[in-house]
């Protein structure tokens, strides 16, 4: 039992290192947003083999502090929490990097980003940002999620709203531009699951975003 205990104090400690690593690149990528700043996002690209690799090894570690410490019911039940937020955040990344490009993609770039995608784009951070904190923070994390999750229908309603505009006219720049949107609503996303599975490790609570509301399943109190 004491060696297990060790595997899964291990564990959280890479999921830690993962989640702060993923933090930082975050906090990067909103620079190059507040500055429309292409070199910024050309550098948050090149972080990718680094975070596949990292995930990688945190699988691996998740996989096999799992067989070694299948009795620990409470402790397996907070590390698939925190394996799944993992992988939520992962999603997040590879999307980062697919919006990145695509911001990279646009010709005359500081002109050529309507003012909706940045604050879009800022918004999605945000959740990011308030998702981090909820990882490290003591208490109250469902009560958390729900303004978690009011942000993110915000993100939604910023996409109604762009798409709408941009598709008046339809041309290669709008074609890009709908791209950006859609990846930050799909980023926004899985940031916001990402949360719910952190409440989930640390409260054993499973539940959901609807519209701007977070929902606890029934039963799982």
């Amino acid at each position: 039992m004491i060696s297990a205990r060790k595997w899964v104090e291990e564990y959280e400690k890479d999921w830690t290192r993962f989640i702060r690593f993923q933090e930082g690149v975050f906090n990067e990528w909103y620079e190059g947003v507040d500055n429309l700043d292409r070199k910024v996002f050309e550098n948050v690209i090149g972080y990718f083999d680094r975070i596949c690799e990292y995930y990688a090894d945190l699988t691996q570690t998740f996989i096999t502090t799992v067989a070694i410490s299948s009795p620990m019911g409470q402790e397996v039940r907070r590390m698939l929490g925190m394996q799944n937020a993992a992988s939520k955040g992962f999603n997040a990344m590879m999307t980062l990097q697919k919006v990145s490009k695509a911001f990279c993609e646009l010709s005359e770039f500081s002109t050529s980003i309507p003012g909706d995608i940045v604050k879009m784009a800022k918004i999605v951070y945000q959740i990011h940002d308030r998702v981090i904190s909820l990882a490290f923070s003591k208490s109250e994390r469902s009560e958390k999620m729900i303004e978690i999750c009011s942000i993110d229908n915000r993100v939604d309603m910023y996409k109604q709203a762009i798409l709408s505009d941009i598709l008046k006219n339809e041309t290669e720049k709008t074609q890009k531009l709908f791209k950006i949107v859609n990846y930050l609503e799909e980023m926004g996303d899985a940031c916001t699951a990402m949360g719910c599975e952190v409440v989930f490790a640390y409260e054993g609570v499973q539940g959901f975003c609807h519209q701007d509301t977070y929902r606890i399943l029934e039963g799982s109190q």
